[in-house]
């Protein structure tokens, strides 16, 4: 939970690195998020269609609002193997680039990105 609190923390920050671990908390957290309003907005549909949609737009307005913060976790991200930030737009376009930049290990040593993300103790 640590490091999806450092990237809520940290939503504009495109410089430095994240480990897979900041990268993957903050995917699952995004997708909980909205996840749980579009099953909120189901479940009250059954109350009223007006909740539906009400629960709809917020799940949509989750999802958008999480859209910078997983942009920058993600540049940091691929910082943290010691590619530039450019490749965020490949991993848009193709998802199998997104599922390797979550798996492929950082650099140990020190990069142009900056040291290696410590272990995130609050």
């Amino acid at each position: 939970m640590n490091y999806v609190i450092h990237a809520l923390r940290n939503p504009f920050t495109y410089t430095g690195r994240a480990s897979r671990a900041e990268f993957w908390l903050s995917v699952l957290f995004s997708a909980l998020v909205v996840a749980g309003l579009v099953l909120i907005g189901l479940v009250s549909s059954l109350i009223s269609a007006t909740l539906l949609a009400v629960f709809l737009g917020l799940a949509g307005l989750a999802g958008l609002a999480s859209v910078p913060i997983l942009v920058a976790v993600s540049v940091r991200r691929v910082h943290d193997f010691g590619q530039g930030g450019w490749l965020v737009v490949l991993m848009l376009i193709v998802p199998l680039v997104f599922v390797i930049c979550g798996i492929v290990d950082g650099q140990w040593l020190t990069n142009r990105y900056g040291p290696r993300p410590p272990a995130l103790d609050f």
